[in-house]
């Protein structure tokens, strides 16, 4: 019995050790605040603010994976004369995934280091509308893509509490799109071309992400 007893208290550090590590275990979801407050009250919130809305995080203090989403839907009309009108539609969902560093700077801020996979699907079509009985198309434009890309992040991360933080960042992707334009006229198909390309983008560090970490 005693020697239970004593095979006990010498594991007591090790079991302390594993509740430790395990605390440092944590999630963190992260809004868009900027582009939350644009969309709320500007009068014209077509602009970019960003290419993320959202995140979701896990892992320790020092590192984390990363899952970030966002995108769009955006439908615009102009009307001519009461007789014809031109209608704009457009939609784009980006996913990314990757991993990041931390390393605290000064006292409650930390630079955030790391890199992204991400790929992004869009649409736009533009369409002119004649009114009369039956309404008809005249001319429609479709322009499709799917891009996927990879690159280095550099961010900014201050903790008010061990529950509130603000984060900002910087990126660079390199990206490969490959997608389709096609024009139709009267419901009869005028073109249907591939393009591809390769590109880099880069999105400044002007996006505040409000955190919440549990």
């Amino acid at each position: 019995m005693n020697k239970i007893v004593i095979a006990l208290l010498l594991c007591l550090p090790f079991l302390g050790n594993a509740q430790e590590t395990k605390k440092k275990n944590r999630w963190e979801i992260g809004l868009n605040g900027t582009q939350l407050l644009r969309n709320l009250f500007a009068q014209n919130p077509s602009g970019e603010t960003g290419r993320h809305t959202f995140f979701v995080k896990t892992g320790t203090d020092r590192a984390m994976f990363r899952l970030l989403v966002g995108g769009h839907v955006r439908n615009r009309s102009e009307d001519f004369d009461g007789t014809n009108s031109l209608i704009f539609n457009s939609s784009k969902l980006d996913l990314g995934l990757g991993f990041e560093r931390r390393r605290q700077v000064y006292k409650k801020l930390e630079l955030v280091v790391g890199f992204d996979v991400l790929t992004t699907i869009s649409e736009e079509k533009s369409t002119n509308r004649s009114f009369g009985f039956p309404d008809q198309i005249l001319l429609e434009n479709t322009r499709s893509s799917i891009s996927l890309g990879v690159g280095p992040i550099l961010g900014l991360r201050y903790a008010f509490s061990d529950f509130f933080a603000v984060s900002t960042e910087s990126n660079i992707y390199l990206l490969a799109t490959k997608g389709i334009n096609k024009t139709t006229q009267d419901g009869n198909e005028l073109t249907n071309k591939e393009f591809s390309k390769l590109e880099a983008i880069h999105t400044l560090p002007t996006n505040l992400f409000v955190v919440l970490t549990f």
